[in-house]
């Protein structure tokens, strides 16, 4: 942990460099209040018309950093982890990917013609709630949710029909860099198999 706190700090210092460049950029009109989201951040103002202090702009750079590197890889190494450790979870996950075949959006109990192209079922109300979700949803979504949930089901479900595995290392430690990650890489004994998903 004590390495993180150091790398935090040395990636913070650079930060608060880039936010002193910013300011006076934009004092002189060298950049755009529009420019990115540091811009945007140093010219907003809370209600008492205070700015944010540098240090909190530098936090928040550093969180929107951490937060869209590597989550994907890091939730699905643990995925992967767990899975080998807990096969009884791992019989569950292929169990679900081999019951439920079908998105949602195509389940005829919720669309009518569900295997037909009809852009105009979206019309009107729209679906029923919670039938067509492909954006998530809640004012703080994560923008890359999507794209991040996309890749670990695809990833998820080509990895269970196609393999069963076991960690060669059980023991391993987690640490942190700034993201929790196994301390070796997480090795795996991989054994191929084969599940038909047209049953």
């Amino acid at each position: 942990m004590n390495k993180a706190g150091k790398a935090s700090n040395i990636i913070s210092k650079d930060i608060l460099e880039i936010i002193r460049q910013r300011k006076l950029d934009l004092a002189e009109n060298k950049a755009s209040p529009k420019q990115d989201i540091l811009s945007h951040m140093w010219l907003r103002t809370f209600e008492d018309g205070q700015p944010m202090e540098e240090r909190d702009i530098a936090d928040k750079i550093l969180g929107l950093i951490v937060g869209s590197h590597d989550t994907a890889s890091t939730a699905l190494t643990f995925v992967v982890k767990y899975l080998a450790k807990f096969p009884h979870i791992y019989n569950e996950v292929l169990k679900d990917i081999l019951e439920h075949k079908f998105p949602t959006h195509k389940n005829a109990k919720h669309f009518l013609n569900s295997e037909n192209f009809d852009p105009s079922r979206f019309e009107g109300k729209g679906p029923a709630p919670y039938t067509f979700v492909p954006f998530g949803g809640g004012l703080r979504m994560c923008p890359g949710i999507d794209y991040d949930w996309l890749v670990m089901l695809v990833f998820i479900h080509n990895l269970v029909t196609k393999f069963r595995w076991e960690e060669a290392l059980p023991k391993e430690k987690t640490i942190f860099v700034p993201l929790a990650m196994p301390e070796k890489g997480l090795p795996i004994r991989l054994q191929a198999h084969s599940v038909n998903l047209d049953k």
